[in-house]
C-alpha cells in the first residue's frame, strides 16, 4: 500500500511492522515522501480512505492527505457488505459534483476466511476458517501441515476447506469492488470521467511447497498479483509492461501514464520469529520472464518462461540484473 501511495519501493518508503519479542512496532512513512492523496487534496479533490484492514492505522502515515477516513478496528468489522455501507455513509455527506480520490480496501480474501453460506453456487457451506499463526498445539491442522507432521494427502480435507474459504473470500472482495463501481456510477461520481487501479499487496500459498498463507516465501504464488488500470477518458488503453511494479500506480493515478523510466520490479521479506512459519530474509527482482532470488544468504535465478513453478533453480550468474539484486 505504501508503494502504491508514494511510488517508492519498499526499500525506500520505510513503512514496516517490526516484531521484537512480543511487541510489534510500526515504522511510519517519512514526511519527505508525498502521497498521491496529498497530490489530489492540493488539487481540490475530496479524499476518502475506506479500509477493512486494521493495520492501516493513522500511525503508519498512510492516511496522510485523506480528509475522510474509515478503518476497521479489527479483522472482521468491515467485511462483506459492511465495507460498502461505510463507503455509502461517507460519500452521502460529500458533493458528487466535485472531484473525488478514493482508496477502497476490502480484505475478505485475507484469513480468517469467511464462512460460506448455503446456496453459494460454487462451494459447499462451511464454517469460518482461521489460521492460528503462532499455535504450538500439535493437534492443530495448520501447525501439523506447516511443520510437516501431516502431508498434503493427510491434510487434504483441511486444505480443501482453506482453499474454499479463500475462493469465497476472493468472490466477496470481487463483489465489493463491483458494488463500489456500480454505486459510483449510479450516484454520478463517474460523470466527469475516472481512472482506476485494481491490485493487491500479495498473493497466497494454498498448500504448494508445504506452505499456507502469505508472508512465508517469495514464490510467484505469494508475490505476483493482478494489476488492472483503466482510464475512461482515453480512447484505447495503454499497454503496461509485464511484470509491473505496484509503485507504478502512483504515476498512473496522478498523470494517466506509467513512470517515464520503468520502476524496478522487486519484492522483499523479513522473517517474523513469533510465527510457526516465520518466513525468510529474502529479496527477489524480475527482468521480464527472468527472476533473481536471494533467500537466507543464497542467490539463485529462474527462467519463468520455461520453469513457471520454480522447480529448477540456476546459479545467479548470467542474470542481467545481478548487480541490482545483490545491492538490494
Amino acid at each position: 500500500v505504501a508503494s502504491l501511495f508514494t511510488g517508492k519501493a519498499v526499500t525506500e518508503h520505510g513503512v514496516d511492522w517490526v516484531t521484537r519479542g512480543e511487541e510489534t512496532f510500526v515504522r511510519a512513512l517519512a514526511d519527505s515522501h508525498a502521497t498521491v492523496a496529498e497530490h489530489y487534496k492540493e488539487k481540490g479533490f475530496q479524499t476518502v480512505f475506506i479500509s477493512a484492514n486494521p493495520l492501516l492505522s493513522a500511525e503508519t502515515g498512510l492516511q496522510r492527505g485523506f480528509d475522510h477516513v474509515v478503518v476497521a478496528s479489527d479483522a472482521s468489522e468491515l467485511r462483506g457488505e459492511k465495507l460498502m455501507g461505510a463507503l455509502e455513509e461517507t460519500l452521502a455527506d460529500l458533493d458528487s459534483e466535485q472531484p473525488l480520490f478514493l482508496f477502497f480496501n476490502p480484505t475478505d480474501a485475507l484469513d480468517p476466511y469467511p464462512a460460506i453460506p448455503t446456496r453459494t453456487p460454487f462451494a459447499e457451506p462451511q464454517d469460518r476458517v482461521k489460521l492460528d499463526l503462532e499455535t504450538r498445539d500439535v493437534s492443530n491442522p495448520y501447525y501439523r501441515f506447516i511443520t510437516g507432521l501431516s502431508d498434503a494427502e493427510a491434510a487434504g480435507p483441511w486444505l480443501e476447506r482453506v482453499k474454499a474459504g479463500y475462493a469465497f473470500g476472493v468472490y466477496r472482495a470481487d463483489a465489493a469492488l463491483g458494488a463500489m463501481m456500480r454505486y459510483l456510477r449510479d450516484e454520478a461520481w463517474f460523470n466527469r470521467g475516472y481512472r482506476v487501479v485494481i491490485t493487491s499487496d500479495h498473493g497466497v500459498h494454498l498448500g504448494e511447497r508445504g506452505l499456507v498463507r502469505h508472508g512465508v516465501a517469495l514464490n510467484e504464488e505469494a508475490v505476483r498479483v493482478p494489476f488492472v488500470y483503466y482510464d475512461s477518458t482515453v480512447d484505447g488503453q495503454i499497454t503496461l509492461r509485464e511484470p509491473i511494479s505496484t509503485a507504478s500506480a502512483f504515476e498512473l493515478l496522478k498523470t494517466g501514464a506509467p513512470p517515464t523510466e520503468p520502476l524496478a520490479v522487486r519484492s522483499v521479506m523479513r522473517p517474523n520469529p513469533t510465527r510457526i512459519a516465520p518466513g525468510h530474509e529474502g529479496a527477489v527482482q524480475w527482468n521480464g520472464k527472468h527472476k533473481g532470488v536471494f533467500i537466507d544468504g543464497e542467490f539463485t535465478r529462474y527462467n519463468l518462461k520455461k520453469d513457471r513453478d520454480e522447480e529448477d533453480p540456476k546459479p545467479l550468474e548470467g542474470f542481467e540484473l545481478e548487480e541490482d539484486l545483490r545491492a538490494l
